[in-house]
C-alpha cells in the first residue's frame, strides 16, 4: 500500500478503511475468476492464464502479521481454483502471473523478505520490480502481450497510490488500448484534492497533473468558484464531473466509482473500478451490496441527476443525496429504476432486456438483480409485458413453497408497456 512505510524493525498498522479496500481485491477476484473460468470448464477447458499488476505493493506483511495486497492476490487466486475444483475429477488449473511493483526500497526489501519466508517462496510467477509504476508499466504490458501476441490475456491492474496524480487516466488508456481485456481498480485521494483546491500555482500545477482537465465539463477557475460559492453540494459535483472526465479519457467502456469513507479519518477514497466486461462490472457492484462492505460505502445518488448539476444549469433547490449501500437505499434505486423504465417505454415501442440493464450500468448503483427484480414487480402489477426470445408471454406463477411470485427473465427478453391495465386486483 502507497500510504505506509515499511521499517526494519517496524511494520505499519494496516488501517480499518485498507482492511475494506482488502476484503474488496480479494472478493473481487475470486468472482471475477470465478466468472470467467465457469464459462471455460463448461467448453471443455482445462486451464486458465491471468494477469495480476499491483502497482504500489507496499511491504507485504502490516503489525500483527496482517496480510497486505500481494498475499492477498496470492491467497484469492488459490482460493478460486479450489473453489472451482470442488466436486470436479479432473483437475482446472489456474496458471497466474503476478507482478509487484514498489519504489520504495524500505517497503520493496520488506515484501521481498515476506515473500522469501512464506510458501510462495521459489514461485517463479512472482515478478518484484524496485521502480515506480509508471516506469515499468510498459515493461509489464509488453511481457503480458508476449505470452498472448493474439491478445486476449486478462489482467487486473491493482493500483493503490498514495495520492491522485501517481495513475494517470491516459496511461490507463494507453494499456487498454494495448490489453483490452484488461481490468482496473484505482484508489484516489479524493477528498485530498477536493480539499487542495485553492487558486494558486501550486493546486494549478497538481490539477494539471491529473491528466483530465482537456475532459471536465469546467475550467480551472470554474472549480474555484464551485468551491468558493459554498454551496452543500459542491464536492458531489466535482466528484461526479471528474468521474465522466476518468471515463471519457480512458474510453473505459463499464465505470464506476465508489466512496470509501473511513470512520476514523476526515478524508475519504475514490474506489474507480474500470471494465471492458459487463459481468465483471455486476461483480463489483453486488461486492459493493454486501453488509460488511456497504457499510463503509458511499454513492451520491443517481449520476443522471448529478449530471443536471453542470456549470450555468443548476437546478433551484437541488439538494443531491448521498446513500450508503443499505436496504434503504436499494429500495430508493428500485423505485427510480420503476420510473425510468416506464418512461423509456413512453418513447419506444419495446426494451430489450439487457440494453435496458446496459443503459444504467455506468450511472445507478444497481445490480442485475435489482434491475430483474424491478421488472418482476413492474410485471406483477400489470405495467409491463415481457416477450421471451423465442416469443410468447412471460407470467407470473407462484412458488407455493417460498411464498414468492416469480418468472424467469432472460437478457434478450423484450419489454413493452401494458397495453391495457389490470381488469381486477
Amino acid at each position: 500500500m502507497a500510504d505506509h512505510n515499511w521499517d526494519e524493525n517496524k511494520k505499519p498498522l494496516l488501517e480499518e478503511h485498507s482492511k475494506i479496500k482488502h476484503e474488496i481485491l480479494r472478493s473481487y477476484v475470486i468472482k471475477y475468476i470465478e466468472i470467467l473460468c465457469t464459462q471455460l470448464i463448461n467448453s471443455g477447458a482445462t486451464k486458465f492464464s491471468i494477469y495480476l499488476v499491483d502497482g504500489f505493493a507496499g511491504g507485504g506483511i502490516y503489525e500483527n502479521d496482517e496480510k497486505g495486497s500481494p498475499f492477498i492476490l496470492l491467497e484469492a487466486v488459490e482460493e478460486a481454483e479450489s473453489i472451482l475444483n470442488k466436486g470436479r475429477q479432473k483437475e482446472f488449473k489456474i496458471e497466474a502471473h503476478f507482478f509487484f511493483v514498489d519504489k520504495n526500497e524500505k517497503n520493496f526489501n520488506s515484501l521481498q523478505s515476506a515473500i522469501e519466508q512464506s510458501r510462495y517462496k521459489g514461485n517463479k510467477n512472482i515478478n518484484l520490480y524496485h521502480k515506480s509504476f509508471d516506469s515499468v508499466c510498459g515493461d509489464i504490458v509488453s511481457n503480458i502481450k508476449s505470452r498472448h501476441p493474439r491478445g486476449g490475456g486478462r489482467a487486473i491492474f491493482f493500483l493503490d497510490q498514495e495520492g491522485y496524480t501517481d495513475v494517470s487516466p491516459q496511461m490507463v488508456a494507453k494499456i487498454i488500448n494495448l490489453m483490452p481485456n484488461s481490468e482496473f481498480i484505482i484508489y484516489t485521494a479524493i477528498d485530498w484534492f477536493l480539499d487542495f483546491i485553492h487558486d494558486d500555482e501550486k493546486f494549478k500545477k497538481a490539477f494539471y497533473s491529473m491528466g483530465l482537465a482537456d475532459y471536465l465539463e469546467y475550467s480551472f477557475s470554474d472549480l474555484i468558484r464551485i468551491k468558493n460559492e459554498g454551496d452543500n453540494n459542491w464536492k458531489h459535483v466535482i466528484e461526479a464531473s471528474l468521474g465522466r472526465a476518468w471515463q471519457k479519457a480512458t474510453n473505459a467502456r463499464y465505470f464506476r466509482p465508489f466512496f470509501l469513507e473511513p470512520s476514523n479519518r476526515h478524508r475519504g477514497y475514490w474506489l474507480l473500478h474500470l471494465s471492458p466486461h459487463h459481468a465483471a462490472h455486476d461483480a463489483m457492484t453486488n461486492i459493493h451490496w454486501q453488509p460488511n462492505i456497504g457499510n463503509h460505502m458511499r454513492h451520491c445518488g443517481d449520476s443522471e441527476q448529478l449530471g443536471l448539476y453542470l456549470i450555468g444549469h443548476k437546478p433551484k433547490d437541488l439538494e443531491l443525496p448521498v446513500f450508503s449501500f443499505n436496504e434503504s437505499f436499494k429500495n430508493s434505486n428500485i423505485e427510480q429504476l420503476k420510473k425510468d423504465i416506464l418512461e423509456k417505454l413512453r418513447f419506444k415501442d419495446s426494451l430489450k432486456v439487457n440494453d435496458l440493464i446496459d443503459s444504467h450500468r455506468n450511472t445507478k448503483a444497481a445490480s442485475n438483480n435489482m434491475c430483474y427484480e424491478t421488472l418482476l414487480m413492474l410485471l406483477q402489477d400489470g405495467k409491463i409485458e415481457i416477450m421471451g426470445e423465442k416469443g410468447g408471454k412471460k407470467r407470473m406463477k407462484e412458488d407455493k413453497e417460498n411464498g414468492k411470485i416469480i418468472t424467469n427473465i432472460n437478457d434478450n427478453d423484450i419489454i413493452f408497456m401494458q397495453r391495457q391495465g389490470k381488469l381486477f386486483i
